[in-house]
């Protein structure tokens, strides 16, 4: 949610370019870090893979936002027209 609230920063104060350039950016980023991340699935111990893979599903949760695919960020955040926030009427 907090690459959320950047965005919602980035549009109101930046402009929409900015705004889907640093979602780019972030989506970039997140993608490095799994080609990184990724053969350190299958090596080490047990204890290491598991945090590797915690890290891992962050890092792809960050990419999913990036492209779109965590739509109920949405809910929280106006930085859509017609979005709605928490608790408001009609929603």
């Amino acid at each position: 949610m907090m690459r959320e609230a950047l965005h919602a920063y980035m549009i109101l104060n930046h402009g929409r370019h900015s705004a889907r350039t640093y979602r780019l950016a972030t989506g970039v980023s997140a993608l490095t870090r799994l080609l990184v991340l990724a053969p350190g699935l299958v090596v080490g111990d047990e204890q290491d893979r598991l945090v590797r893979k915690a890290a891992f599903e962050q890092y792809r949760s960050v990419l999913s936002w990036s492209c779109g695919g965590q739509k109920w960020t949405k809910r929280y955040f106006a930085s859509e027209p017609g979005a709605q926030e928490p608790g408001s009427a009609g929603g």
